[in-house]
Parts: structure tokens; C-alpha cells; sequence
């Protein structure tokens, strides 16, 4: 025979649970809250690596123009 856990009081929760359409409520303003949490994750995370990919085109050009030979007089021909 299996024996059935009888709930003590170690098992019930601390606060008297929410009635089952507040409860459901609650859950969609969590996970509302979540989804909006993680929108603005990823339009933060899109502007850090379109600003982190501008700053890294500008070094490169700030480094191919340092590194730019500019001759004064035009080649001679030989």
C-alpha cells in the first residue's frame, strides 16, 4: 500500500493562498512585467552593440587614416 503524505504545518505556505482568479491575475501581471522586462533587455542590448560597432569603425578609420602615406611630390617617372 502507498502511504499518503498527510500536509503538516512545515508543508502549507506562510500566507493563506490567493483565490484561483486573483492568483491567475497576478500571473499575467508577471509575466507582463517579465516580457516588458525583456524587450527593453534586447533594445538596450541592440543600441550597446550598434554604438560599440559605430565606435569600432570610427577607430578603424582613425587608424587607416594615421597610417596614410601622403606623398608631397607626384612619383617620378623613370
Amino acid at each position: 500500500m502507498e502511504s499518503q503524505h498527510q500536509p503538516t504545518q512545515s508543508d502549507e505556505p506562510a500566507a493563506a493562498p490567493l483565490p484561483m482568479p486573483a492568483a491567475f491575475s497576478k500571473l499575467s501581471e508577471s509575466i507582463a512585467a517579465q516580457e516588458a522586462l525583456l524587450q527593453t533587455i534586447k533594445q538596450e542590448r541592440s543600441k550597446f552593440h550598434a554604438r560599440q560597432q559605430a565606435q569600432t569603425l570610427e577607430k578603424e578609420c582613425a587608424d587607416n587614416g594615421r597610417f596614410e602615406v601622403i606623398a608631397d611630390t607626384p612619383p617620378s617617372r623613370s
